[in-house]
């Protein structure tokens, strides 16, 4: 199997973590938005009980930390199968951890931020007189709009911090040009989609000219791409 091939297989498995998130999200936004109508049909409106009712959004950061351990695990496997050792730089250990904490950062600030949106929406609906349809749409667009962001912090978060640990991997390696892969359509940002044309991707990029591209090695296209940059085997 060629190195594309077994990259691309744990990028599947990386597209596969990314839905069960998504569908977990469409779980905790009906059982969250389910408490919170109770909430609301109770006339409590206080800080303390809608954070108790955001309670199941809490367990994300833990199970996303689960799943970089998952992918340090695929990347030593990956590492075994080209035949060399996996080993992280303490730079890119120290990269990794940085970009870990600024990822659980984000979560937590879009978990407090709906939280702050859900109690101002029920205490407005209630001096408005909303009926229960009308609060039940609300809170389903505030709870579905946040899930739409953890799962994109998440998806840019695990794709981030995943290019990081392979940064080192393929530096171990020896390994000095690349090439950049993934999706051209429609939604392809401008710079993807020049680096993705470029004559560079016949002969594989080194560090310096993609240092020196539209696109970086580690973040990419930015927020939430859906490219990769992996090792050029001509």
């Amino acid at each position: 199997m060629s190195l594309k091939s077994i990259i691309q297989q744990k990028d599947s498995v990386i597209e596969s973590v990314i839905d069960d998130f998504s569908r977990e999200f469409k779980t905790l936004t009906w059982e969250t938005q389910r408490v919170l109508l109770e909430l609301y049909q109770q006339g409590d409106f206080s800080d303390a009980a809608i954070r108790e009712a955001f309670g199941l959004f809490s367990e994300v950061p833990e199970k996303f930390l689960e799943q970089h351990t998952v992918f340090i695990n695929l990347n030593k496997e990956i590492a075994g199968e080209i035949g060399f050792k996996f080993l992280l730089t303490p730079e890119n250990i120290a990269n990794y951890d940085a970009i870990q904490m600024a990822n659980l950062d984000s979560l937590g600030g879009s978990i407090n931020q709906s939280i702050a949106s859900v109690r101002k929406i029920m205490i407005e609906s209630r001096l408005q007189g909303d009926t229960a349809a009308q609060i039940t749409a609300k809170l389903t667009e505030e709870l579905e709009g946040l899930s739409r962001n953890i799962g994109t912090e998440i998806q840019t978060g695990i794709r981030t911090a995943d290019a990081v640990i392979k940064a080192g991997m393929y530096e171990t390696a020896g390994i000095d040009r690349f090439v950049y892969i993934g999706a051209l359509d429609n939604k392809t940002r401008p710079a993807c989609e020049h680096t993705l044309n470029s004559p560079n991707q016949e002969t594989g990029w080194t560090k310096e000219q993609i240092a020196a591209s539209e696109v970086n090695y580690i973040t990419r296209g930015g927020w939430n791409c859906r490219h990769d940059w992996v090792p050029y085997v001509g």
